[in-house]
């Protein structure tokens, strides 16, 4: 082919790519359909001011783009592959038709949270249910509602019931001691239906756990006086104080009290297999209270009997008068003594 009608054939061509560039940026590729795309004619000033560029390159002419006023929720656009002689200029492959869907919004504000259905902080709202088995025979319990802070979770664990509050975020997140290997934990979410899961924990068969629950407005204790310790002494075991080397076990406590009628639950917890053997007294103290005086309330307690199966007790307690508010009685037959058998 001769130079000149080398020079021929590229002038086609860029005016073919300039043509479908300036189709492209106006009708969003919906005028590649045709073979009039490749086009020698040249274009003519239409008032748009061109892109600054080197005198010895082709001036494009920059359009706004133009889109169509949405009909509905979604915007549908059908784009149909190149026209053959430019897809075959330019060595381009076939290809078929491509449906583009995209949501529009209107123009004049950007979408609303509750429209894209986001939080403050950005996140998603949907709630997202977490339920394992961890190190120490515990179940770990995770429920976020990226969109509900502040809602109430109720839980259920070998009949101990109790509730706490998602954070500001959203997220509500608890480890409860397992009473059996084969644990069950049912929990709901505020304005969600009761949720059930079955988990193996086999960590669980490792410890000895004594459960005290209580109602709503109640003030107790569960105590432990490991190997013949007293009261107030290093041996002594219950919540909030700090384990020595003289102590094995430990206590803690389920359920958030700023609920007005959430249950309590503390939970004693020993490790199995130490070398040691004796007798840990366990006890219940409960204090007197203006919500409590002079009324009954009721306790429950949990303990694993010899077959491992985890055994409910009810148990009804009279309080004195309203003369003794702020008194502690301490209930020593609620809870049986562990007889611990060392290796």
């Amino acid at each position: 082919m001769s130079n000149t009608k080398q020079k021929i054939v590229t002038a086609v061509v860029t005016l073919a790519v300039a043509a479908g560039v300036g189709h492209v940026t106006q009708y969003g590729l919906s005028g590649l359909g045709s073979a009039s795309a490749v086009s020698t004619t040249p274009v003519e000033d239409d008032g748009f001011t061109p892109i600054p560029t080197r005198t010895d390159n082709m001036l494009l002419k920059v359009r706004q783009p133009v889109f169509p006023a949405p009909t509905s929720d979604t915007l549908r656009h059908d784009v149909p592959g190149l026209a053959a002689p430019l897809r075959e200029a330019l060595h381009l492959p076939a290809h078929a038709p491509i449906r583009i869907s995209a949501p529009v919004f209107a123009p004049d504000r950007p979408p609303s949270d509750a429209e894209i259905n986001l939080n403050g902080f950005g996140i998603a709202c949907r709630t997202e249910h977490s339920v394992s088995a961890e190190l120490g025979g515990v179940i770990r319990l995770r429920v976020t509602s990226a969109c509900a802070p502040g809602a109430r979770v109720d839980v259920t664990h070998a009949g101990l019931s109790f509730s706490g509050l998602t954070d500001a975020q959203g997220l509500f997140d608890t480890a409860i001691p397992a009473m059996t290997e084969a644990a069950e934990i049912t929990y709901r979410i505020e304005g969600g239906a009761p949720v059930t899961a079955e988990i193996d924990v086999p960590d669980a068969s490792a410890f000895t756990r004594v459960a005290l629950a209580w109602g709503a407005g109640a003030d107790l204790s569960l105590h432990a006086l490991e190997f013949g310790a007293g009261p107030g002494s290093a041996g002594h075991v219950a919540l909030g104080r700090r384990a020595t080397v003289d102590t094995a076990g430990r206590v803690v406590r389920l359920g958030d009290p700023a609920i007005e009628d959430s249950g309590q639950v503390e939970i004693y917890s020993f490790p199995a297999g130490r070398a040691r053997s004796g007798t840990i007294r366990l006890a219940a103290a409960v204090r007197v209270t203006e919500a409590t005086c002079g009324n009954p309330i009721d306790l429950v307690s949990l303990q694993r009997a010899g077959d491992g199966i985890p055994l409910e007790r009810r148990h009804t307690v009279p309080l004195p008068g309203c003369a003794d508010v702020g008194d502690i009685l301490v209930l020593k037959n609620i809870l049986d003594d562990l007889k611990i058998a060392g290796n």
